[in-house]
């Protein structure tokens, strides 16, 4: 007589599934690529190409250069009421894009005197462009902010500028006595379309 087997457990055909799983991922990705090398063939039959090579995209630059380069382009000693001082500059777009350029006052250090008063409250400031005689600023030296507009590569401006002691009353005119002032005239230029 024949013995008959049950049929195997959940239990044993999940220890059978687990030992051979391996093997049954192995065939199933051997399957898959088997499949996609096989329709790249049977798809491909034209092909062409065709290259632009060497493309370049470059940036430009926003660079200026300053006839006084970076240094003091005007001094004033020993000033009374009525007395004033001039200096000019020269400044050039030397980038390769057009700019909109400002004039602003920066760092204004006072050193006030025995009578505390602050001389860069009290002197005037009066910028002009040189060659059009067009006012660019008058007002007080640290409110300065102007818009010297739009420049394009390699053009070119000068500046003149002058800083005034008014002259005012002796009791108002005494507190700026031995006081003195420093400031940094800053030349901002921001690329412009």
């Amino acid at each position: 007589m024949t013995e008959v087997r049950d049929r195997p457990s959940v239990t044993e055909r999940l220890h059978w599934l687990r030992r051979h799983m391996t093997v049954w991922l192995l065939a199933l990705v051997l399957l898959v690529v088997a499949v996609a090398v096989g329709v790249s063939y049977t798809l491909g039959v034209f092909s062409a190409s065709s290259a632009n090579l060497r493309n370049v995209v470059a940036t430009g630059s926003m660079t200026q250069v300053n006839s006084a380069d970076n240094a003091a382009f005007m001094s004033g000693h020993d000033l009374v009421p009525g007395d004033h001082v001039d200096g000019a500059v020269t400044v050039r777009n030397e980038g390769d894009a057009r700019g909109s350029f400002r004039l602003v006052a920066g760092d204004v250090e006072d050193e006030p005197g025995p009578g505390g008063g602050q001389l860069s409250t009290r002197l005037t400031l009066r910028v002009v462009e040189a060659g059009s005689g067009t006012e660019v600023y008058t007002g007080r030296i640290g409110d300065l902010d102007a818009d010297l507009g739009t420049w394009a590569p390699g053009e070119e401006r000068g500046y003149e500028f002058e800083v005034t002691f008014p002259p005012g009353t002796a009791a108002a005119d005494n507190a700026y006595q031995l006081s003195s002032f420093t400031v940094t005239y800053v030349w901002d230029a921001v690329q412009a379309r």
